[in-house]
């Protein structure tokens, strides 16, 4: 069959095999949609009301982990087309393969950085929000 065919091809291979996204780009791109709808949701949810101050924080809040997934999205494009260019040069396989594994160990760098930054930034809000308990319970 062609497919058996492409995957006997060291550059092809790695693509059709299933072995194209990593947990961390799996990963990534599940978190990029949750902030993403997240952000979106509340921007609707609260654009016809006058904000409270704990909405106006969730609403920054929100748009800052949608900018992080954003900004490593725009990245990760880049790379995806430095891929794109490499795969589709006259170069030979090996030379192919190498670049495209260093390229995807690049992309999934910026997924796990991207992840600990997120984290950083949820930790951070979870803290305030438990100061802000705190305050009320008072």
């Amino acid at each position: 069959s062609v497919n058996a065919k492409l995957k006997k091809m060291p550059v092809i291979k790695g693509f059709i095999a299933g072995d194209t996204a990593s947990k961390a780009m799996d990963e990534f791109y599940d978190s990029k949609t949750k902030a993403n709808t997240d952000y979106t949701d509340a921007k609707f949810k609260y654009s016809e009301t006058k904000m409270t101050s704990k909405q106006q924080k969730e609403l920054e809040y929100l748009k800052s982990i949608n900018s992080i997934y954003n900004k490593a999205y725009n990245d990760i494009k880049d790379i995806d087309d430095q891929m794109d260019d490499i795969s589709k040069s006259a170069r030979k396989d090996e030379y192919k393969k190498t670049m495209l594994d260093k390229l995807k160990k690049q992309k999934d760098k910026i997924a796990e950085e991207t992840k600990k930054e997120a984290d950083k930034i949820k930790a951070k809000n979870t803290l305030i929000t438990q100061a802000e308990l705190k305050e009320k319970l008072k």
